[in-house]
Formats: structure tokens, C-alpha cells, sequence
């Protein structure tokens, strides 16, 4: 409420805890984070993060989102309440993690690092009722003139690069800014980090090196192409 007490119009008690099950034998995600919380213009809550072991199960983290209505429930019309992206393929030792969240119009845009130990960026967007947008991303090669409802994008960095997606804007011509940081090693790979440079870069181009950390931004189309 307006005083700092909790709304118990909300969940009954100003609150939510869940988990969310796959759809093999209601085996329960594990080790969920949140990242960001956004509403959509009907007042619903979306919550973007990832969790490991949703898809597939015993798998590391996914992009996962979830939609909460504005009484607290879970919204069981949005996928099975959330809706889960492995980007990475059905891998299980590779790491997804979803960064941040926009609404574009009706749509429901979400960005994060695809392939955590390397990085890449990943952007997905959503149809309102959960589904994979088929006007969007690369070309799905089973389903001609349709594309996959999500986008890959890997920049050509040197040996032993971290590419670390952090933030997500869209334009108001419909274009969808991603940004984020980009590591190198100067002298090859260095675990403790002492030797750890940042690269400042649009999309492919390094605009400078800096030793402390810099920034990296992909502009992509309204489709999802990279806008070049």
C-alpha cells in the first residue's frame, strides 16, 4: 500500500511465493533467479530470470518468464503460467540467463546472455499468450517464410572473450537496442582476471580498449535482423 504495508489484495497475504514444473513428470526448476519485473499496459506483472532444470530437466539455466495478474495469481494463459527458452540447444551444460524485459506494443521482448561460459546474445520475443513470435528472429528452416521467435547474435571477439548481455531498450521506430559487456584477456587467457581488458564496441567494430569495463551494443531490426 501507499503507507508501506502490504496489499493483501495480492495473493491474500501481499505476497507471492511459486515454482514453476516442467512438463515431464512436474519436475520443479531449481535454483531460480529474477532479474527484471516490468508491467504491461493491462497491469500484469512480468518477471524475466532463468532457472536450471525447466528445459530440459537436468539441465543448467534457461531464459525463463512468468506472468502474474494483478491479484497476485499466476496466469495460466501465458504458456503453462511461464514460458521457458533454452537458446543454447538441449545441450545440459550450457548456461542461459535472461537479462532484461520490454514490452513492444502487445509483444514481450526479452534479452539475456545465451552460452554464459563464452557469450552471446540472445533476444526473444513473445506473442501476448506466450508463444514464440513467428515474425521474428532467424529463419526457422522447418517452416519456410517463418522465422524461429528469437534471435542469436555471436561478435567476433578474440581467444578467451566473456560477452555479457545487460540491458535491452526498444526504440520508437520498433528497433531493439541490446547492450552489454565484452572481456578479453591482452595476454591470453588469465583466470584471476589480472590481465582482463574490455573491448567498447558497436556491433562488430572495437571503438576502444579500456582496463576497466566497457560496453558492447547490437541494434537489431524490428524482425529481429541485425541492423547493419
Amino acid at each position: 500500500e501507499s503507507n508501506g504495508t502490504l496489499d493483501l489484495s495480492f495473493a491474500s497475504r501481499g505476497w507471492l511465493l511459486t515454482s514453476f514444473t516442467t512438463n515431464d513428470e512436474g519436475h520443479v526448476g531449481r535454483m531460480p533467479q529474477v532479474a527484471e519485473v516490468i508491467l504491461d499496459s493491462k497491469g500484469r506483472i512480468l518477471v524475466a530470470g532463468y532457472s536450471a532444470d525447466l528445459c530440459p530437466t537436468n539441465s543448467k539455466e534457461a531464459f525463463v518468464v512468468a506472468r502474474v495478474l494483478s491479484n497476485g495469481s499466476v496466469d495460466q494463459s501465458f504458456g503453462r503460467g511461464y514460458v521457458c527458452a533454452k537458446l543454447s540447444g538441449t545441450t545440459h551444460d550450457k548456461s542461459d540467463r535472461a537479462t532484461s524485459i520490454r514490452m513492444q506494443a502487445d509483444k514481450i521482448v526479452i534479452s539475456g546472455m545465451v552460452d554464459y561460459s563464452i557469450g552471446m546474445f540472445g533476444v526473444v520475443r513473445l506473442l501476448e499468450n506466450g508463444s514464440f513470435d513467428d515474425t521474428f528472429g532467424d529463419p526457422n528452416l522447418l517452416r519456410p517464410g517463418k522465422r524461429l521467435g528469437y534471435k542469436l547474435f555471436a561478435p567476433h571477439n578474440p581467444e578467451g572473450t566473456q560477452t555479457l548481455a545487460e540491458t535491452l531498450a526498444i526504440q520508437a521506430d520498433g528497433k531493439i537496442l541490446v547492450g552489454g559487456g565484452s572481456s578479453f584477456y591482452l595476454n591470453g587467457k588469465d583466470p584471476d582476471g589480472s590481465n582482463r581488458h574490455w573491448t567498447l564496441m558497436i556491433g562488430d567494430v572495437v571503438q576502444a580498449l579500456c582496463a576497466r569495463p566497457g560496453w558492447k551494443v547490437v541494434r537489431f531490426m524490428p524482425n529481429g535482423d541485425l541492423d547493419t
